[in-house]
């Protein structure tokens, strides 16, 4: 199926554009020695660092699991600081999209500090003409990609099918876009489960243009 009249699409960044498991090791050793300073059932110390071992971020872990006030402000603050790891990497197939004949906007989620310095580590914000960040409070508050989405769309007076949303998470981009009734085409990256929901689903960035009519 190809979209037509397409005016914009809205990429995600991790899992989708940034290779989020190659900055993983990193993160999971730095948690891991926060976890080391406090004490905590063991059976939580585990489940925690099994989901930092498979997709969540630290974000994650401090909305699931019922860590003390402390512990969930050392959890941030430390994931804060957190450099990117040297070997951290796209999935190297970013530069298709300069072939697309439409804006690209870039909308993520997190920490501010941990997503900017992801996106200035592999190079790729001349790629779109606007970064927002979805800021996730410590309390877990947080605006929504949802909101973002209409906020933008109404910006540039578009109607929803004539903006495609890009990522792997039907519960936040995906989710969003479809409410909205954008298009929504999921990244299979490794590990991704597919969402029968999608309109579309590609494994690379170099299936895009043969998709998108403007």
């Amino acid at each position: 199926m190809k979209m037509e009249d397409i005016r914009l699409a809205i990429f995600d960044l991790d899992m989708c554009i940034f290779d989020t498991d190659t900055q993983r090791p990193t993160v999971i050793s730095a948690i891991t020695r926060v976890l080391d300073m406090f004490e905590m059932p063991d059976d939580i110390r585990r489940a925690a660092l099994s989901d930092l071992r498979k997709h969540s971020s630290p974000v994650d872990i401090v909305l699931k699991y019922d860590f003390s006030a402390a512990v969930r402000d050392a959890i941030l603050e430390r994931y804060r600081m957190i450099e990117v790891a040297p070997h951290a990497r796209t999935f190297g197939d970013e530069h298709h999209i300069v072939e697309l004949p439409i804006e690209c906007i870039l909308v993520t989620a997190g920490l501010p500090e941990v997503q900017y310095r992801k996106i200035a580590h592999v190079g790729i914000r001349h790629l779109f003409s606007e970064v927002h960040i979805d800021v996730i409070a410590p309390d877990g508050t947080h605006r929504g990609k949802e909101s973002i989405f209409e906020e933008i769309m109404e910006a540039r007076d578009l109607e929803p099918r004539q903006i495609v949303v890009l990522g792997d998470n039907p519960k936040t981009e995906l989710g969003a876009g479809r409410n909205l009734g954008m298009y929504t085409v999921q990244t299979l990256r490794p590990g991704v489960v597919p969402w029968d929901k999608a309109d579309q689903h590609i494994t690379s960035f170099s299936e895009l243009r043969a998709l998108i009519m403007v």
